[in-house]
Parts: structure tokens; sequence; C-alpha cells
């Protein structure tokens, strides 16, 4: 579920929006988004919940696109570890099974070569998560299945 984490200036108001926010990007309403990431340019990159899962996590979840390229638009880092096992938006949404957004990241120069700090890559995460159309592109796109470790 969505926590209490309140960011920026600690109001009880901020703490309902930020868990407005993050169920607005879970459910891909932009509307929500867009207002919530105007009214906190510094804040909403932060916005989490109790493990650790912020906005970007919530977007690929549920394979938010649109909320993923609007996130992308506005700066996020996409090489940065988005949850606390240190996985990319890329090994995420790989893991995840989310081609389109893989399609996107690798667009956007994602390093499709980084590991989490299991020091599992794409095609190990694809494999574990038993994402077997995820496993095939990535072999596709010449991933060594010897070093899926």
């Amino acid at each position: 579920g969505i926590s209490r984490v309140c960011s920026g200036n600690g109001s009880e108001a901020f703490c309902r929006d930020s868990d407005d926010f993050l169920a607005a990007v879970h459910s891909g309403n932009m509307t929500e988004v867009r207002e919530y990431v105007s009214k906190n340019p510094k804040e909403w990159e932060k916005t989490v919940d109790e493990e650790g899962r912020g906005p970007m996590v919530y977007a690929l979840q549920l394979k938010q696109l649109k909320v993923l390229k609007y996130f992308v638009e506005k700066g996020v880092d996409i090489e940065a570890p988005i949850d606390n096992n240190g996985n990319t938006a890329f090994l995420y949404a790989v893991g995840k099974g989310f081609k389109k957004g893989v399609n996107f990241l690798l667009k956007k120069g994602s390093n499709m070569k980084k590991r989490n700090k299991a020091n599992n890559g794409a095609l190990a995460l694809a494999c574990v998560e038993g994402q077997l159309n995820m496993v095939k592109k990535l072999v596709g796109m010449g991933f060594d299945v010897n070093e899926a470790h």
C-alpha cells in the first residue's frame, strides 16, 4: 500500500496529496499526475511508499506508458535506482514484462547492461520473473544467455 511519507514541508495536506499522487500514477490519471508535479516540482520524484517505491515504480508496475513518458519529459534520471533493490527503470520494466516501456527507455538511451544490488541484469530478471517474451526479446537483442545469473 501507499504510506504517509511526508517530504517537503511535512504538512498533513502534503502527505495526503502524496498518497493521491502515487495512486494517480498507478491508475494513469494524467490530470492528477500533472497537477501534483506542477505543485511540487522539487518533491514529486522523492515521494515514496513504505517499501521505497516511488513514482517510477508505480508507473512501470501497471505499465503506464503515458506517465512514464511524462516523467522522462520532466527530467527523471532513467539510470537512477528506483527501488530498494537497486533496479533502474529499464530493469524494472524488463521484470514486469513492460515491452513498450522497455522500448521507450531504450530509445531514451537507457543502459541495458546495468545490474541491480543483487548483481542481476536484465536477462536474469526476465528469467526470474517468468517473462518469457522479454527473455526472447533480450536474446534477440544480443543478450548472452550464459551471462544470466
